[in-house]
């Protein structure tokens, strides 16, 4: 769409918290014609207006209307809108609206930018929020009354739960693409008073949203209809108003920018600038006024340096795990995507990922300079929370080269991997090749003289915490309960195999799976095998029946997939040549380094790429999780990563 012709109508917005605001009537012919005015946001004079929220689409030219007496292209997605706002009876034909496309001057990328920059305030001061999500449609019309009946069920009211048309019509209006935009997860959240709107004059309140969803989660209808993916972006936004609600400043960049991986955006800068008006005010000073001249690289770039720089910590780097792969050829210099490459250590933000609610050890709940999307109601204030603290608290002493593809920081490298564990999805599935249980083979984990049994007891204790990441709970801010743990591995190991229902249980079967495909692993002259075998101690008929329909999240089960699924935290069982026993990245690979790099939370694994390295991801290491390297005799060294 060529936006050329409409820079005309656009005087500056010189006067700070200055917006654009539209009027909207039908002329006489039935064309639309409008009136763009400026105002101050928060100034006496303000009128009250309605903010819309909607998906441009496609960027072409297919209608226009009559704007300050000019002619003035507009989306092809606003035509109908536009019709409804002048002739629905949900929308007030002489109020005054904010549409972003039509109020911004899109030609002018520092006006975006600046305008992009007061969204957390717009939203935040229009009298209401209208969310459009299609026009009306017999498919949205039942949609919407079964979104309102889903309201206000009660427990114990009859409801026409098996109806598969009507859930059918809500899955419909799921998947409009509304709920995968980028933009409009803000849009959602922020407002006072939002409505939904299928046409002119079908409306359900965020309120009544809320409600159905939650009835939604306690009936959950036949996945064949309803799948788990096409809930999940009204699911997630849901859970973000519910964190906004209870503290508006609580919400990190980082963390967001995480959750929201997999929503759609045309411009990559987006992932950044579409989500910051939610963010907590440090991580918004931290980006600073949106720019849509700089690079997209540039900008990535900018922001770690930015984090590191103002909150001496390295811990964001462990974002570029799953946000770059397969995207960089730190090496090459150029990416596959084309264009300038991105270091190993900065996150790639473009790689689209759904990500787990705590996707990294450097999102443990007990800090909040991540943070995670653990639902408003669990995040306890825990009295003495526990904290990964590998680096204790050194600086990391931090440069950067000025081409921006080197970062140099003090660290200290542990050991080299040896042996690596499956990892597998939740359904007890390796994904790819790279996945299976590659084999230890260093003299120490293939000694021919197996260890004692106190040497081989305090080796199960190490698993069994590097299982859980020596945690109990999702927010990783209590410790494991290491007597709890370890008896449910050796109960569980010992009647899974004989229950033939275990395949009922998502969970149970993926511990048992996990076990079965890691049990030969050799670490320090034994096996995770024998070590179960040696101290299963009890009768199998003897041990009490385990219900499993039942494995809450502060379980073993429940916890190993937690850590190890390929849809959550993605580690692998790891030993090192020395015998350590940790859980690694899903890319290490035999032969890549372990290291605390100060600054960062937790111990990282690093690939050698001659006398530099590749950052492939955070690391378990068990009795390396909080400054015990650095009580040993450990030469510190200049690390520099690419």
């Amino acid at each position: 769409m060529d936006l050329g012709p409409r820079a005309a109508l656009y005087q500056a917005l010189d006067i700070p918290n200055s917006v654009r605001l539209l009027q909207l009537r039908r002329d006489r012919d039935s064309s639309v014609t409008g009136l763009l005015q400026t105002v101050v946001l928060d100034a006496p004079d303000c009128p009250p207006f309605t903010a819309l929220s909607y998906v441009w689409g496609a960027l072409e030219h297919s209608g226009s209307i009559t704007l300050n007496g000019q002619p003035f292209p507009i989306l092809p997605s606003l035509v109908p809108i536009l019709a409804a706002i002048c002739d629905g009876s949900k929308f007030d034909p002489d109020g005054w609206y904010w549409i972003d496309s039509i109020c911004i001057n899109q030609a002018d990328v520092d006006e975006r930018g600046s305008q992009v920059q007061l969204m957390r305030r717009l939203y935040a001061t229009a009298t209401r929020t209208a969310v459009w999500l299609s026009p009306a449609t017999r498919e949205m019309d039942v949609a919407v009354d079964f979104f309102v009946e889903l309201s206000e069920w009660n427990h114990g009211d009859e409801l026409a739960f098996n109806d598969a048309g009507k859930w059918r019509a809500w899955a419909a209006l799921l998947q409009r693409p509304w709920w995968r935009r980028m933009w409009t997860i803000q849009e959602f959240v922020i407002p006072l008073h939002l409505d939904f709107h299928c046409g002119g004059d079908k409306i359900f309140s965020r309120e009544q949203f809320h409600r159905a969803m939650h009835t939604h989660g306690c009936q959950d209808p036949d996945t064949t209809i309803v799948p788990h993916g096409v809930r999940l972006p009204a699911w997630n936004r849901r859970r973000m108003r519910q964190r906004f609600e209870a503290n508006p400043d609580d919400l990190g960049l980082f963390a967001l920018m995480a959750y929201t991986g997999n929503s759609v955006v045309s411009d990559p800068r987006d992932r950044v600038y579409g989500i910051l008006g939610l963010a907590a005010q440090d991580d918004r000073l931290l980006v600073g006024q949106p720019a849509y001249a700089e690079g997209v690289e540039t900008l990535y770039w900018r922001i770690v340096v930015a984090f590191v720089k103002l909150r001496k910590r390295l811990d964001i780097i462990c974002f570029s795990e799953l946000f770059g792969v397969p995207y960089r050829d730190p090496l090459a210099g150029v990416s596959e995507r084309g264009g300038e490459a991105i270091a190993s250590w900065v996150p790639d933000w473009r790689t689209p990922t759904q990500t787990f609610v705590v996707p990294f050890m450097v999102s443990q709940g007990s800090q909040t300079h991540i943070g995670n999307f653990r639902p408003a109601y669990k995040r306890l204030n825990f009295r003495n929370p526990v904290t990964f603290s590998a680096a204790g608290d050194r600086d990391p002493n931090v440069t950067f080269s000025d081409d921006r593809r080197h970062m140099s920081c003090l660290g200290i490298i542990i050991d080299s991997l040896d042996g690596l564990g499956e990892c597998m999805n939740e359904r007890g599935l390796p994904q790819v090749e790279e996945t299976e249980l590659i084999q230890s083979t260093s003299p120490t984990n293939n000694a021919l003289d197996p260890p004692s049994l106190l040497d081989s007891s305090r080796l199960l204790d190490q698993i069994v915490r590097s299982m859980v990441l020596d945690r109990q709970d999702r927010d990783l801010a209590t410790r494991a309960s290491l007597a709890q743990f370890r008896d449910e591995l050796v109960h569980l190991n010992a009647i899974l195999g004989d229950r033939a229902d275990v395949r009922s249980s998502a969970i149970y079967h993926y511990l048992l799976t996990w076990l079965r495909a890691n049990e030969t692993i050799r670490i320090r002259g034994t096996t995770l095998e024998d070590l179960l075998r040696l101290h299963n101690n009890v009768k199998t008929s003897q041990m009490p029946p385990i219900d499993l329909s039942d494995a809450a999240e502060e379980t073993l089960a429940s916890r190993l997939v937690d850590t190890a699924s390929l849809q959550r935290m993605r580690k692998r069982l790891a030993t090192t040549e020395s015998g350590h026993v940790g859980m690694a990245p899903l890319r290490a690979k035999k032969g890549d380094v372990v290291c605390v790099l100060f600054g960062c939370s937790v111990p990282v694994v690093l690939r050698s790429q001659g006398a530099s390295f590749e950052f492939i991801g955070e690391c378990y290491l068990d009795g390396y999780m909080n400054g015990e390297i650095l009580d040993q005799d450990r030469s510190v060294q200049q690390i520099v990563l690419l």
